[in-house]
């Protein structure tokens, strides 16, 4: 065994595992950090150290074994794996250990990390779970009129222009009808984009052609990045039926401050209209 320092009076304590317990959204590429704690420079057994996600080894001390590690070490490193002594504040002496994904964390997945430590006083055990983000797509699509509607996205945009500039394109926002609609749509096209006013903003209102009173549409959207850097995937969310509202006296209010500045309190104005985010309306 390779110990560090002298004898402890207990076991080794796990202090805290990132990300935290119970974390949602976390990005695919989120590393793991594991922060051990022990009461002196004391006999932690290196090769005793165990990190698993989800049931597979993401970090083995016995790779450190030997010649790796000294008593009170400093550094090491191995595969997707880094070991470092830290200073933590009410310990004597404490151990970082960070992880990079082999791979990136699948989306939308619940992962359980498990963590093992010994000295010659015992093991300490911790688990945690987090839950990957989803996928970067349309959440839902509301009609305000029959010329415009409100997009809402599953994460923040992306607002920079050169790094991601087709989020101001009309072109990157594509209605097509639907084979099975009742009513034959016609011609349609987005002519303007214009984006709720938070920073990284989650909506984006489009104004369109007229869109025909009981047309079947879908919105797809191509070729923009929210703000962790992944671009949209179209997963069949942005489907639709046009319908007559009452939200064109609204919109005629909002649309002097709309269309010149590309940002509005959109949140407010479905808030006007009485439209809820989770669900779409009826007719009015």
């Amino acid at each position: 065994m390779t110990p560090w320092g002298t004898l402890s009076s207990q076991p080794p304590i796990i202090i805290s595992i990132s990300p935290a317990d119970g974390a949602t959204g976390v990005p695919s590429s989120a590393y793991i950090t594991v922060l051990i704690g022990d009461n002196s420079c004391a006999g932690l057994i290196i090769e005793s150290i165990i990190i698993e996600v989800n049931g597979t080894i993401y970090f083995n001390g016995t790779l450190y074994a030997g010649g790796s590690l000294d008593v009170c070490f400093t550094a090491a490193a191995g595969p997707n794996s880094a070991a470092a002594s830290v200073v933590i504040p009410g310990y004597a002496v404490g151990l970082q250990i960070v992880i990079e994904p082999v791979t990136p964390w699948e989306v939308d997945t619940l992962y359980k990390i498990e963590v093992w430590a010994s000295n010659d006083n015992g093991t300490a055990y911790k688990k945690s779970y987090f839950k990957t983000m989803g996928v970067f797509a349309i959440e839902t699509v509301e009609l305000i009129t029959l010329n415009s509607l409100v997009v809402s996205f599953t994460a923040p945009l992306n607002m920079d222009p050169v790094a991601n500039p087709y989020v101001y394109d009309p072109s990157a926002y594509e209605v097509r009808f639907l084979v099975n609609s009742l009513v034959d749509p016609g011609y349609f096209a987005v002519k303007e984009v214009v984006f709720s006013s938070e920073v990284s903003p989650k909506y984006a209102l489009l104004y369109t052609s007229t869109m025909t009173a009981g047309a079947s549409y879908e919105i797809v959207v191509s070729r923009i990045m929210d703000v962790f850097g992944r671009t949209i995937i179209n997963r069949g969310s942005g489907k639709f039926i046009a319908r007559n509202t009452k939200g064109s006296k609204l919109l005629q209010y909002f649309n002097p401050l709309l269309v010149p500045s590309k940002f509005a309190n959109i949140t407010a104005l479905l808030s006007g209209i009485g439209l809820e985010l989770e669900k779409a309306g009826g007719d009015y």
